[in-house]
């Protein structure tokens, strides 16, 4: 088969906003386990289903992986050991023994009873960003949410759950620095420059970490101060790396998202009215259930973190393959869970499919610590938002192209409600804003960096309460 021509090199597929998933796509057929050079400076892609919960299994695959990737030279060794020593140290990648240890520490924070405590404030932050929005009609330039509600809110939520109450978690420089690491995390091939600016972003998100670390005990910052002072911890930098990449994490993917989730269900002005009646039918628990369909089949579709990676730790025939050690290795999640063999038209959306979306966080020991909180924010948005906008709002664009959808998805056609005429403006913001939403380029991350919208008139409704903890625990991804 010939290799799929290179995304960024086709302005076609990236106005799409999908042209790495049909990549992925072509690699998925050329075979399970393929050689891609792509990737730092060549990798092993895991593309199937099947493979790819294996691999995220299979002990012979190790998640130590940075010193390549961060120092690729003695110069960069020197330059870049803050760096290297935080993110070698973080919970991410780091391998068993060390990798229990560390998430028994920090799974408390996460637990049934500590997201329960957290789910008023989260729909405080929501109710808070929705009253902050500009009131305007058709003739004023629309809002995009990507800027005033789902880049703002996760880092919110994640500082609270850190402890960092006062701090400036979704303003401007915090945001500055969790885009700085995101573009040296999501580069395959990241530049000397690009690991410097990454470098200057984690140790700049140090400094309010520490401090919480001293000055509040019950935070949970508080608590692995204290594992560090009776030895579970082995040192500071070990204490540092789980907060940073926690605060990081914590952000970036729930952004993703919340902002291809409203895109998808606004697009389609039915699937938003439909989802309304379901949330509004039988009571709380139908209503719960419906949002959280909701949510699994945005994870499987539209993979907020399309692939994770792993180092072959030794010599070893798989899938007809010879891996070698020293190997990089990527799972294709997004890839995966778009799998003909294992989902049913893949590509469309279809909430009631009910299974099969858990390996969007994950597998194994690795399973994402952070999946409930993550499916609480996003059920939470929806929630209020209905109760708000029962009408879906109008996505801005181009008269009859608010969204181009990806060549197999006849089912997502521009909404009827979206592509109104843009009328005349001025600025240049203003003008971007009126050409729709706008994708994020790159291979790691499937997201919206824009998503412009004119808002429907306030609207109030009875809708069932917020999601409890332990029933959105309830649905964190168990390990298969």
């Amino acid at each position: 088969m010939n290799a799929p021509r290179e995304p960024w090199t086709d302005d076609r597929l990236l106005a799409r906003g999908d042209a790495w998933g049909q990549t992925f796509e072509a690699w998925r057929e050329e075979g399970a386990l393929v050689w891609r050079p792509e990737f730092f400076g060549g990798a092993w892609v895991v593309t199937r289903h099947a493979q790819a919960q294996a691999a995220l299994r299979d002990p012979r695959l190790s998640v130590r992986r940075t010193g390549a990737w961060v120092m690729s030279d003695d110069a960069a060794r020197q330059q870049l050991r803050g760096l290297q020593g935080l993110m070698a140290r973080a919970l991410l990648f780091v391998d068993a023994p060390d990798h229990g240890r560390l998430r028994a520490l920090l799974a408390p924070a996460f637990a049934p009873a500590a997201l329960q405590a957290l789910a008023a404030g989260i729909e405080a932050d929501v109710q808070a960003l929705l009253d902050a929005l500009p009131a305007g009609g058709d003739a004023d330039p629309p809002v995009d949410l990507v800027a005033t509600l789902t880049r703002p809110l996760p880092a919110r939520v994640i500082g609270r759950c850190l402890g960092l109450v006062g701090c400036d978690c979704d303003g401007p420089e915090f945001l500055a620095w969790s885009e700085e690491l995101a573009q040296f995390l999501a580069a395959p091939e990241p530049s000397r420059a690009l690991a410097l600016r990454a470098q200057r972003a984690l140790l700049a998100m140090v400094e309010p970490l520490e401090r919480v670390a001293r000055e509040r005990p019950d935070s949970l910052p508080g608590r692995l101060q204290a594992a560090l002072d009776d030895g579970r911890l082995h040192d500071r930098q070990e204490l540092l790396a789980q907060l940073v990449m926690l605060l990081f994490a914590g952000y970036e993917t729930t952004r993703h998202l919340l902002g291809s989730l409203l895109l998808t269900l606004w697009r389609d002005p039915a699937r938003w009215q439909a989802l309304g009646r379901a949330v509004a039918a039988d009571g709380p628990a139908t209503g719960r259930a419906a949002l959280a369909a909701v949510v699994r089949e945005a994870l499987r579709r539209d993979c907020p973190v399309r692939y994770t990676a792993r180092r072959v730790a030794c010599d070893f025939e798989w899938d007809g393959q010879r891996l070698r050690r020293g190997q990089p290795l990527l799972v294709l999640l997004s890839s995966a869970l778009r799998d003909p063999r294992q989902f049913d038209a893949p590509l469309d959306w279809r909430p009631q499919r009910g299974s099969g979306w858990a390996l969007a966080f994950g597998s194994g020991a690795h399973v994402c610590l952070g999946a409930a909180l993550t499916q609480i924010e996003a059920e939470t948005v929806l929630r209020v938002l209905l109760q708000r906008w029962p009408q879906a709002p109008r996505v801005a664009g181009p008269a009859g192209a608010s969204h181009r959808p990806g060549r197999h998805d006849p089912h997502d056609r521009p909404a009827d409600a979206a592509g109104v005429p843009a009328p005349a403006v001025a600025g240049a913001a203003d003008r971007a804003l009126h050409d729709g939403p706008a994708w994020i380029d790159g291979p790691l991350y499937r997201g919206l960096s824009r998503l412009p919208v004119w808002l429907p008139g306030v609207m109030s409704g009875a809708l069932p309460g917020p999601p409890s903890a332990s029933s959105a625990s309830g649905r964190q991804p168990a390990a298969r």
